[in-house]
């Protein structure tokens, strides 16, 4: 089996933010995949929040033309 890993970015002042939350909330380091975890959930939020809803239905709906993400979450 061939797989990846994903390598964070070290380097990066957001990323060390991340972990240094992440670690002091859950005292433990983040595992593989967490970053995008987080981002898929973030993600989810922001689809249910323009939806004004968390029907599976509603989320995957394209948003009406004048709705704009601002809007959502305002």
């Amino acid at each position: 089996m061939v797989g990846t890993l994903p390598i964070a970015p070290e380097d990066n002042v957001d990323y060390l933010a991340f972990v240094s939350r992440y670690q002091q909330r859950l005292d433990e380091a983040p595992e593989s995949f967490i970053e995008s975890t987080y981002d898929a959930i973030y993600l989810l939020a922001l689809c249910m929040l323009s939806a004004q809803s968390a029907d599976p239905a509603r989320i995957a709906a394209p948003p009406a033309p004048s709705t704009s993400i601002v809007t959502a979450i305002s």
